[in-house]
């Protein structure tokens, strides 16, 4: 026969259990949905804006976008940016990085901490990554003409800067005459990276239908002197928890 502590144990565990699917009393009160979200669950990104929400592999872009959503107001040293982790150590992953000094007036480069998973390439862009600037080209040239029959003039703006912004990509990792161009520094070259990363996160965007978000991205995430800086106006409150 079980014991009278044993079955007040039980009968406390069904109490407990019964109030938490809101039987014989109230459920604790679930926090209320918030309107912006940019969070990070494993392999996916759960992101919602503007009325709009969705799953997203990730990618690069997502996470320096969350990156910058965390120090939103503020900008972002590029070395800062491409760290792998938060929480991987320097000591793991450091290796030198050429920058310019922002402290010296005469614009001297100094070594800094420069954290990075591997070594960037000797090119500025590999072949693969050539052929993704090129598929990337046709996908836009289909997503504006599907925008002109639907005579979406402000999709059509963006979509168009966007394109423009890997056209220019293209070309400095291109020459004319179809070589391969190299790169001219390290800091350029991890710039490049960024900007790439970032533009295929506004597309992904855009072809999940939150042209908005990605819009708003595009006005706000900016370049400003070493680093990105991204600056809602309004200011939003993003959930990335």
């Amino acid at each position: 026969m079980a014991s009278e502590f044993l079955c007040r144990r039980y009968a406390d565990r069904l109490q407990q259990k019964a109030a938490s699917q809101g039987v014989g009393g109230a459920a604790e009160p679930k926090r209320p949905e918030a309107a912006f979200v940019f969070r990070n669950e494993g392999s996916l990104w759960f992101i919602r804006a503007f009325g709009k929400e969705g799953h997203f592999p990730d990618m690069k872009g997502f996470q320096y976008i969350a990156r910058l959503i965390e120090q939103r107001g503020a900008r972002l040293p590029l070395p800062h940016l491409l760290l792998p982790s938060r929480h991987a150590t320097l000591a793991e992953i450091g290796t030198v990085f050429e920058a310019p000094d922002e402290d010296d007036p005469t614009g001297k480069p100094r070594i800094v901490l420069y954290p990075q998973t591997k070594p960037y390439q000797d090119q500025l862009a590999d072949g693969q990554t050539i052929q993704g600037y090129i598929k990337a080209l046709k996908e836009y040239d289909a997503m504006i003409q599907d925008a002109q029959r639907r005579c979406d003039e402000t999709v059509i703006q963006n979509l168009r800067k966007e394109a423009k912004m890997v056209q220019q990509l293209l070309r400095e990792a291109v020459s004319p005459k179809k070589q391969r161009r190299f790169f001219r520094g390290s800091f350029t070259s991890a710039r490049t990276s960024v900007a790439n990363a970032l533009a295929r996160a506004y597309a992904k965007l855009r072809q999940a239908g939150m042209s908005e978000l990605a819009s708003h991205f595009q006005a706000f995430i900016t370049w400003e002197r070493y680093g990105y800086a991204y600056r809602p106006n309004p200011p939003i409150v993003w959930d990335c928890q």
